[in-house]
């Protein structure tokens, strides 16, 4: 999993430098970069949502609130 959001982050960041870059060169491809950005962008976020819930019911079930 930590593999997975770090591939995802280098892409996205990776994808928004490029985007910059040829907004300047071809506008076509800037549009291309963009959509990647956002769907590695898209996919960092999910995998990081998806990490925390299951952190959250790791915690709930080593919760020993309930005597």
């Amino acid at each position: 999993m930590n593999t997975l959001k770090n591939i995802f982050l280098v892409l996205t960041i990776v994808a928004q430098l490029a985007a910059i870059i040829f907004a300047f060169v071809n506008v076509s491809v800037t549009f291309t970069f963009l959509g990647i950005f956002a769907l590695s962008l898209a996919m960092l976020f999910g995998l990081l949502i998806k990490e925390r819930r299951r952190e959250k019911e790791e915690e709930n079930q080593h919760d020993d609130r309930h005597y």
